[in-house]
């Protein structure tokens, strides 16, 4: 239910965003979000404040506007706060951030993907790679590259909620099982 709720308030953002004539792209409407975030991150008792039943939402919108005054978040990422907190939503800020970047990235053809390896990969091949996911996927491709020495050796790559592991260690792990008959 959540990432439907999510989802709602996401495609409801983006429209407003993209129908309006807003000054404010998507882009930097879902940067100022994500700085909004950080700062509750940050802040746990800008969290807790945002977050708690006790406190009016009036009051929440004024601490809201500080913040945003600070931050300088313009006045169409303001008023989906503001309804955000309205409607008592601050713990998914989250995943409408998420779901807004799905969003984009879903309009725009784009594919995020992660890539991890137990060493750094070299540049070369990480080109490869996002060159070889742009041609399975048809679309752009933005990689992320991490390491993870636990790995022992290969790659895992996640592309949405899509795992591929070929890591060592998984194989490692299915070896394991197909000898003790469990696989």
């Amino acid at each position: 239910m959540a990432l439907a709720l999510a989802n709602r308030y996401a495609s409801a953002l983006l429209e407003v965003v993209t129908q309006t004539g807003s000054t404010v792209t998507d882009k930097v409407t879902l940067e100022q979000l994500r700085d909004f975030q950080n700062t509750l991150e940050v802040s746990e008792e800008l969290r807790n404040i945002l977050e708690s039943p006790a406190i009016t939402p009036a009051d929440k919108r004024k601490l809201t506007a500080l913040v945003a005054e600070r931050l300088e978040i313009p006045a169409i990422v303001r008023n989906f706060l503001y309804v955000v907190i309205d409607h008592h939503r601050v713990t998914l800020l989250g995943e409408m951030i998420d779901a807004l970047q799905n969003l984009i990235d879903s309009r725009d053809n784009m594919a995020r993907i992660t890539v991890t390896a137990a060493r750094p990969i070299p540049e070369k091949q990480q080109e490869a790679l996002v060159l070889k996911f742009g041609q399975v996927t048809g679309c752009t491709v933005s990689a992320e590259f991490a390491v993870a020495p636990e790995l022992v050796g290969g790659v895992t790559v996640r592309f949405g909620s899509t795992i591929f592991d070929g890591s060592l260690r998984a194989q490692l792990n299915n070896l394991n099982h197909a000898l003790l008959g469990d696989a």
